[in-house]
């Protein structure tokens, strides 16, 4: 038997192993303790006892990708796979859980850069459970695509013995010329060991290494492991660049800055140039006194894993070796006592280690990034690796569809405009130092540009009273964006030019206002005895489609003055992307941006919402509603005249689109939904398959009972059966996490939790629920008052 932890010989390999590990969560932190210093390319398991409702953020591996076949509505069971972030994976067939007594399974392909695509299979049969012809013939009518193929599982049928079930699955390898790996007993209880995981690959000759472990902490099933001939890269670690600015000692810092030559950035007259100096002088002074340090990002332990707990850790282990290697009673009851000591020393250190630092944690900082230890809370995972160039990437994202795009801004459009001033025009305001100190005070993000310059770094600058110029740093380029964005706003809102069918990014205007002024209006054409018929457009990619040139006319029809056309013209115009790989740091070339509103700006909304502004005079039968690119229309009508009325919306989506066409953007056909809304008594009189369809360039639409718009589903009768499922389902979902990790919370955390994890999905546009049946109001409160238990 191979050792484990040699890695030398077979460390270019990929590396796969399984475990029945009898429930995945109850042992998890020993799990990934014992993992974290494996070098596993894949790591399968069977008899996870996972359910729908725990998240995989919970069982989150770090590195890993996880894949899952759970049992939802019945104990045990459950097949799975922790998959390498350099490493990719397909689901191609699973088991149903609705089929009772049948194997669990999970086929997937398994791809990277430099090797064929791998087919693998994760199988559990339970006892007494039926055979596996019908996997087997999924398995064998997928092999045929590949050129490698595993199976790995707790298939319950001992190898070593001659029954009908383990003749039947020899028969099976040996007919689909398959190897079975040569273990030895994998399942060891107090009088007897069988040999029931099993591993079979396509070809014995791609062995290069295989073994087994005892998992003592696990289940009685030891670990199995092969290493495939298939070739793997190194598996790296990631890194991150950052300034310690915590050590950086002002005073040496100001300084060094103020020796720098400021008469030649104040004697310059291109803004340009004096923005590239007074980058340089920054980035030179912060070089001296906070250098930018590698650092490499380590998986976080367990700190309850104390020194004691290892050390007992390690005491029982030895006593399942002992057990192994001569039997018997005693040694089986000492291992025995000393695995429940562990795990009872672990449970009782994990709580108190949580019970600890909740009740000290002054920042909720410190509190959310342990509830993202916990998995309560999802996190990003920076770890995984691109599967794509840089480069690649980045020509995807400048390049909508493959399409440049226009090359360049035409300035021609700014240069007709007139230049004589008029009050009633849009021009900037003068901006005083006190508005820009206040508004870098109200900037959160804390991430650096292209120069280096991060806004911490920023913030000790800004009593230097030379600094005037440092608005206009790319860094804290936000600064500026929100000057001319409260501008606009003030102008546009004085002059009465806002669209008042557009909700999104205005104040006192939601999500939650934009339904119940539609909801209204189908409440009240019901009310009056009428249908509403209803089309829900999607828009792809809208924000990126947006025409410069198009737009910088738009304004001009808004009484924008010729320098604030000119500035956001310069704002648009020049513009390039870099993407990173997160976990090399690479950067691509830059590519230019020549078309789209920067998404994640602060002008990039309202430039938006300016480009659409002009919608409200495309309709001429319709009603519609906007919330950003989220663009319903509507038409109310008696029951009789409906095929007038759809004559009408058909007439007034065609209009829409010549509309989009003429702005350059892109309807998606394929996503828009109509539907037909009134009383429950007229709706089902109308017989929709006969109706004539709603037609968008040339795709007939097809009626829906239900639609889901702005993150609620709205159903044709307006009942709200569906939304108020939904809505129970997320509190109990989110409800059960929190169970899971109850002894480890305090009260006074536990009802945070529940304002900021579980009331949210309640709260959602609540305001909707005016006319909910007493059933459903049941549902709610019953949901409500499980919260308060929870805390309590």
């Amino acid at each position: 038997m191979a050792d484990l932890n040699s890695d030398a010989v077979d460390f270019g390999y990929l590396k796969l192993c399984h475990v029945n590990c009898q429930s995945l969560y109850a042992h998890f932190d020993e799990f990934v303790h014992f993992f974290r210093s494996k070098d596993f390319h894949v790591i399968c398991m069977s008899e996870t006892w996972l359910r729908p409702m725990i998240s995989d953020s919970m069982v989150k591996l770090p590195g890993y990708t996880l894949y899952r076949c759970d049992r939802p509505d019945r104990m045990g069971g459950g097949v799975t796979f922790y998959l390498l972030n350099s490493l990719s994976a397909r689901i191609l067939r699973t088991s149903l859980a609705s089929e009772y007594h049948k194997p669990e399974f999970i086929i997937s392909e398994i791809s990277g850069k430099h090797f064929a695509n791998l087919l693998l299979a994760v199988v559990y049969r339970s006892p007494n459970c039926g055979y596996l012809q019908e996997f087997q013939q999924y398995f064998m009518d997928l092999q045929t695509n590949y050129k490698h193929s595993i199976i790995l599982g707790d298939f319950t049928i001992d190898m070593n013995s001659q029954t009908y079930n383990s003749n039947q699955l020899n028969n099976f390898i040996r007919s689909s010329a398959l190897c079975l790996t040569p273990f030895k007993s994998t399942h060891h209880l107090e009088n007897s060991s069988t040999f029931l995981d099993l591993c079979i690959i396509d070809d014995f000759s791609k062995f290069v290494n295989f073994g087994q472990h005892g998992m003592a902490f696990l289940s009685a099933h030891d670990l199995i492991y092969i290493t495939y001939s298939i070739k793997i890269e190194r598996r790296r670690c990631r890194s991150i660049t950052c300034r310690n600015l915590k050590q950086l000692n002002e005073s040496d810092f100001l300084n060094e800055l103020q020796m720098k030559d400021w008469a030649t950035l104040f004697s310059t007259n291109s803004i340009d140039d004096k923005v590239n100096l007074l980058n340089s002088f920054l980035v030179d002074c912060l070089d001296i006194y906070a250098p930018e340090v590698r650092i490499n990002v380590k998986n976080l332990l367990a700190p309850w894993l104390t020194t004691e707990i290892k050390d007992k850790m390690r005491q029982r282990d030895s006593a399942h070796r002992r057990w192994r290697r001569s039997g018997g009673e005693a040694a089986y009851g000492e291992f025995k006592e000393r695995r429940n000591e562990v795990h009872n020393l672990i449970r009782t250190a994990k709580r108190n280690h949580y019970l600890t630092v909740f009740d000290n944690a002054t920042r909720s900082a410190n509190v959310w990034t342990k509830l993202k230890h916990l998995g309560l809370i999802k996190q990003n995972d920076l770890n995984k690796d691109f599967l794509f160039f840089v480069d690649e990437l980045n020509d995807f994202f400048v390049n909508i569809d493959g399409s440049p795009g226009v090359t360049s801004l035409d300035f021609r459009v700014c240069n007709q405009v007139r230049c004589t001033f008029d009050d009633s025009d849009f021009h900037w305001k003068y901006v005083d130092p006190q508005l820009i100190s206040k508004t870098i005070s109200q900037i959160k993000s804390g991430g650096a540009g292209f120069d280096g310059i991060t806004l911490k770094a920023l913030r000790n600058l800004t009593e230097l009273q030379h600094y005037r110029p440092i608005a206009i740093l790319p860094v804290i380029s936000k600064v500026i964006e929100r000057i001319a964005c409260k501008q606009i706003w003030d102008y546009l809102e004085e002059s009465s030019l806002l669209d008042p069918c557009q909700s999104a990014y205005r104040r006192a205007n939601s999500m939650q206002t934009c339904l119940i002024r539609v909801l209204d209006e189908f409440r009240e054409s019901a009310d009056e005895r009428m249908v509403t018929l209803t089309v829900f457009f999607d828009l792809s990619k809208a924000f990126d489609r947006v025409q410069h040139h198009i737009l910088i006319s738009k304004l001009r029809t808004l009484n924008f003055s010729h320098s604030a056309i000119s500035w956001i013209s310069s704002y648009l115009e020049g513009r390039c992307q870099m993407v990173r790989d997160p976990l090399t740091r690479r950067l691509s070339s830059p590519a230019s941006i020549s078309m789209g509103v920067p998404q994640g700006s602060v002008l990039g909304p309202l430039l938006f919402i300016l480009y659409l502004l002009d919608f409200a005079d495309v309709l001429q039968y319709c009603k519609y509603s906007l919330y950003a690119d989220d663009l319903l229309i509507y038409f109310h009508c008696k029951p009789k005249d409906i095929i007038e009325a759809i004559r009408r919306v058909n007439s007034d989506v065609a209009r829409l689109a010549a509309w989009i066409t003429k702005n350059q953007l892109v309807l998606n056909s394929k996503k828009t939904q109509a539907m037909l809304i009134g009383s429950s008594r007229y709706i089902n009189a109308l017989d929709l398959d006969s109706l004539p369809r709603i037609t968008v360039e040339a795709d007939d639409v097809r009626y829906s009972t239900q639609v889901k718009y702005l993150g609620v589903t709205l159903t044709n009768t307006l009942s709200w059966d569906k939304q108020v499922s939904d809505v129970t389902n997320k509190m109990h979902r989110t409800l059960y996490q929190l169970k899971i990790c109850k002894n480890l919370l305090p009260t006074n955390l536990r009802q945070k939790l529940v304002m900021s994890l579980v009331y949210p999905h309640l709260d959602y546009c609540c305001c909707i629920f005016t006319d909910i049946t007493a059933e459903q109001d049941l549902l709610l409160q019953r949901s409500l008052n499980v919260s308060v238990r929870f805390i309590f």
